[in-house]
């Protein structure tokens, strides 16, 4: 009887052992897919930072250019403007040039009345007319 009894001891234990290997195979291919999706959430992440990473690169470059963009169109507004406060000063230099001819005109054209030399070159040239 303690044949009998060993023997179902040793089927009992090779069946608690098949059972337990069964259980750690299911428990291996657990840790297996749990590893794969693990490793495949981390590449996600890391394709996202490099996306998130080339994005920021992008922007700075097109922020320095915006920039740059700024500071020329400023200079070139001062200059544009500084072109534009000397066109001024000139056209101001040319207008109290003509008014100051148009006083000295006038001035000739009052002197000429004075003499009565005006009405005779008018009369001269409506006769060469």
């Amino acid at each position: 009887m303690t044949k009998r009894g060993g023997e179902t001891s040793s089927a009992e234990n090779n069946e608690a052992l098949v059972q337990e290997v069964k259980a750690l195979k299911k428990d291996i291919a657990t840790f297996e897919r749990m590893a794969k999706q693990s490793e495949e959430n981390s590449k996600n992440k890391d394709g996202q930072l490099k996306r998130a990473a080339d994005t920021i690169a992008r922007l700075k470059i097109q922020l320095q250019e915006a920039q740059t963009q700024v500071q020329n169109g400023v200079a070139g507004d001062h200059n544009r403007a500084e072109a534009l406060e000397q066109r001024v000063r000139v056209l101001e230099k040319q207008r109290a040039e003509l008014i100051d001819g148009f006083k000295k005109q006038m001035k000739l054209i009052d002197v000429l009345k004075r003499q009565k030399v005006i009405p005779f070159l008018y009369s001269l040239t409506l006769l060469c007319n």
